[in-house]
Formats: C-alpha cells, sequence, structure tokens
C-alpha cells in the first residue's frame, strides 16, 4: 500500500501532522474467545462446549456473568449490538440480563424477537442503543436475571458500531 501527501499550497510547507489513523478506535466485535465467565447461583458456568462461536449454559442459569473487556483509545459514543441466537419467544432482554458498563448498569428497551423457531447456535444482531466508552480499559459485564429457561438465549457477540 501507498500513501501519498500533497502539498496543497506554499501555506502549507513546513507544517508538520502528528499522527496517521487507520481503523476504528474501539474493535467492533467481542466474541465467546474474548470473553470471561462466571459462575450461575447453581455452580453452572457459561461455556462454550458445543459451538466455540457461541456462548452457551447461559440460559436459565441466574447470576451467571459474561464479561468482555473493551479497550478504548479515546472517550467516545458507539452503537451498542449483542449477539443473540434465534428463538420462538419474544421478551425483553431485561427480564433475562442485565448489562453493566464500568460498573453502570446500562439501561435498554430491547426486545428479543420471535423468529418462530429455535436455532440455538444461530446468532444475530439486538440493537441495544448507544453506550458511552472511556479512553483505556471499559468492562461490559452481562448477568443473567432470570432463572426461567424458557425466555433465555445463547449469546454470541457484542458488537460496536
Amino acid at each position: 500500500n501507498i500513501i501519498k501527501f500533497t502539498v496543497a499550497s506554499a501555506e502549507d510547507i513546513g507544517r508538520n501532522f502528528e499522527y496517521i489513523r487507520f481503523g476504528d478506535d474501539v474493535k467492533n466485535k467481542y466474541v465467546s474467545t474474548d470473553a470471561m465467565f462466571g459462575a450461575a447461583d447453581n455452580g453452572n458456568m457459561p461455556n462454550t462446549n458445543e459451538n466455540p462461536n457461541i456462548i452457551g449454559g447461559v440460559n436459565g442459569n441466574k447470576g451467571a456473568t459474561i464479561s468482555f473487556d473493551v479497550i478504548s483509545s479515546e472517550n467516545c459514543e458507539k452503537f451498542f449490538y449483542l449477539g443473540i441466537t434465534k428463538r420462538n419467544n419474544s421478551y425483553n432482554l431485561s427480564e433475562y440480563l442485565k448489562i453493566t458498563v464500568n460498573g453502570k448498569e446500562y439501561a435498554t428497551n430491547a426486545k428479543m424477537r420471535n423468529c418462530g423457531s429455535d436455532a440455538w447456535f444461530d446468532a444475530e444482531d439486538l440493537f441495544l442503543g448507544s453506550v458511552k466508552l472511556e479512553k483505556g480499559l471499559n468492562r461490559i459485564i452481562l448477568t443473567v436475571v432470570s432463572d426461567n429457561n424458557t425466555i433465555g438465549r445463547n449469546l454470541g457477540y457484542i458488537r460496536f458500531a
């Protein structure tokens, strides 16, 4: 790859630039291999045993946590998505998961849609809203808040845009 700079006028001669930036200030997708898992109230752990691209063992496991450490090169605001598998039911996400960002509860009105059938290993984007990220480390924790195994889903990723 070649990058060229052109001096547009005599006024620009002698000017410096500090840096060249390629890509985003935040990695845009965090998957199961980026996650850290915490045990549910019943001792069960989220896992990737059945499919390495999907976080299972979450459904009905109240208290289980999935944590992601997100690094941002600057303070910024991003659109926030959760990769969630398809189910033959529809519930508010808040009935299933609590989300915290840097220790503060993240409020969303997102609703898990009814897909007509269960597809435990097929994740799709669920738009949560926008999220403010701080420069440096941002810890995002998903905590299962329900032991009702009829509303839960497997998780695929978190994503920013």
